[in-house]
């Protein structure tokens, strides 16, 4: 097939007076964003591939080499950089703000790359990095020739052949794990995956908000799905949006399509229960897509209620979207994505456990090593595909919804639930005697739920323990500061729990005080995009205390 590249600036000259960017350019006290077009995009990318070209030839790299690139990932010139490299025939490797030397360090080994590109940020950590290959600072746009050398047709590739690297914003044994990009995966986020979620389509072009930095790797592919679709990406001044800011983003920029996590959806629909302009700007979205957790049943009634245009997508880092909900069908049940090659597969649930309850069959989530949205091979947990570790029930031929409806008891929260943005196979571990399974997703929100005044957040872990131990990160305003203290908080939350334990199996209860485990608020360890606390990472933490948690039960 054709480098990916090829496609992106085919589809990039196709729109050329269309804003592509609108970065983030104002401050803590005023909100306002200039406008670069596919043209100026294009024009500032051959710049960049020209100088690139000459540079690491001039370095003795040869095309296909790995290239770091260690970015601040605020700026829309670092994604100019990103696809120039690409452009000029090489694979970038990017790390971003979040990224400790060591982090740099191995990756940089691990995939043998050639050289590091850093911006100046990075200066005083470079030491540290221990490095033995050249490192070069990133030249500011200035700097280089506005010699307009163009960009020569990169030679055919493999389908799977790698064309960037980027990284999960969580750690896998320590570190960052790597997420090669293939061809055929960059070309599908455009031509399969994003066109499956895109399900209203405004008079004009989509304006987007970005979800994250450009050096993640939502961030940084945009580009892809941004050349195919001809949308507008609107930078964000952080991470999350606040509810003003969106305000100014559709006034200023014409923001039609919002991206969401759903904890930041959550928060703004606090702030649209009480500001009616809030609440016009998200109705007046052509669409709204969240993923990467649950929404309340509460907020999507609430949401559906008041016409808000909700889509509720399964996506993961390693495959991107691939299931999505039509809210407005009548029937809230995620569909996979037509072209992506996947299947449903019936989970082993033997052992009597909560995956059994009501006859229920759970399924996980399996892409064909044929599909265009199934990662590097590398990346793949199956010789002919892969498994993507989410759970979910089939409720009608081809429509799912995810397990946190298992444990719905109340008339309509079955339904409600539906609307819900994901489980991961994580949160079902293996507890009891003869191990089966326990839903630490239902206990924490449990907690969570009758708990709220005094618990900041938990985790549950214990996968092949006796039993599951909850780990609580208290709110700052309770007294923990004794022993009595810390033995008050933890009767309470027993005995608000007590009407959750009496209808779960017995190795799911958390039902003694020396299974409830008093953590400083903040130490959970936590994902770098979402903020989700990181449960195998908790346990690890935490090991000695869990283990005389053990101990004392033995």
């Amino acid at each position: 097939m054709a480098h990916f590249m090829n496609f992106v600036l085919e589809r990039l000259r196709r729109h050329t007076s269309s804003p592509i960017l609108r970065p983030f350019a104002g401050d803590a006290s005023i909100y306002k964003w200039g406008l670069v077009t596919y043209h100026g995009f294009t024009e500032a990318l051959e710049r960049a591939t020209a100088h690139w070209s000459e540079r690491l030839t001039s370095e003795g790299l040869k095309q296909g080499d790995v290239v770091g690139m260690w970015l601040k990932g605020s700026h829309w010139t670092d994604l100019i950089h990103i696809y120039a490299v690409s452009a000029a025939g090489y694979i970038p490797e990017v790390f971003g703000l979040a990224f400790s030397a060591a982090f740099v360090r191995d990756l940089l080994h691990s995939h043998r790359a050639h050289i590091l590109i850093y911006h100046d940020t990075f200066s005083a950590l470079l030491p540290h990095v221990d490095w033995q290959q050249t490192t070069v600072p990133l030249p500011k746009f200035a700097e280089l020739s506005a010699t307009n050398a163009g960009i020569a047709f990169l030679p055919d590739v493999k389908e799977d052949d790698v064309a960037m690297i980027l990284h999960t914003s969580g750690t896998t044994g320590g570190r960052p794990k790597p997420v090669p990009q293939t061809h055929k995966w960059l070309v599908a986020e455009g031509e399969v995956t994003w066109k499956g979620v895109i399900q209203r389509h405004p008079q004009g072009q989509h304006i987007i908000n970005n979800i994250g930095s450009f050096s993640s790797i939502g961030g940084a592919s945009c580009i892809t799905f941004l050349s195919w679709s001809g949308g507008c990406l609107t930078q964000s001044a952080g991470r999350e949006i606040t509810a003003d800011e969106i305000l100014a983003m559709v006034q200023q920029c014409g923001l039609n399509f919002l991206l969401q996590y759903a904890p930041w959806l959550a928060k703004l629909f606090e702030v649209a229960r009480q500001r009616s302009e809030v609440l016009e700007a998200l109705r007046g979205m052509c669409q709204i897509a969240y993923t990467g957790a649950s929404l309340s049943p509460a907020d999507e009634r609430w949401a559906l209620e008041q016409g808000i245009p909700l889509t509720p997508m399964y996506a993961n880092t390693e495959c991107g979207p691939l299931m999505v909900a039509r809210l407005d069908s009548g029937e809230p049940y995620l569909r996979p994505i037509s072209e992506v090659k996947c299947e449903l597969l019936p989970l082993d649930t033997e052992n009597g456990s909560n995956a059994t309850k009501g006859a229920l069959q759970l399924h996980e989530f399996f892409v064909s090593a044929e599909s265009a949205t199934c990662p590097h091979h590398t990346v793949r947990n199956r010789p002919d595909g892969h498994v993507t570790g989410d759970l979910f029930e089939e409720v009608k031929p081809d429509c799912y919804v995810f397990r946190e409806s298992v444990l719905c008891s109340s008339g309509d929260s079955h339904v409600a639930n539906h609307f819900t943005a994901g489980g991961r196979s994580d949160d079902w571990i293996r507890t009891g005697g003869n191990p089966a399974f326990c839903d630490t997703k239902a206990i924490e929100e449990n907690v969570l739920k009758t708990c709220s005044d005094m618990v900041h957040n938990c985790v549950v872990v214990g996968h092949q323990r006796i039993c599951p131990v909850l780990l609580v990160e208290p709110e700052p305003s309770v007294d923990v500061s004794t022993p009595q203290e810390e033995s008050r908080i933890k009767q309470k939350i027993i005995e608000r729990t007590a009407p959750f334990n009496e209808r779960v199996f017995p190795h799911e209860q958390i039902t003694k005080s020396e299974c409830i485990l008093i953590v400083p608020t903040g130490s959970l360890p936590r994902t770098t995009e979402k903020g989700n606390v990181r449960r195998k990472a908790a346990e690890e933490q935490f090991r000695d205390a869990v283990e005389k948690v053990y101990l004392s039960l033995a």
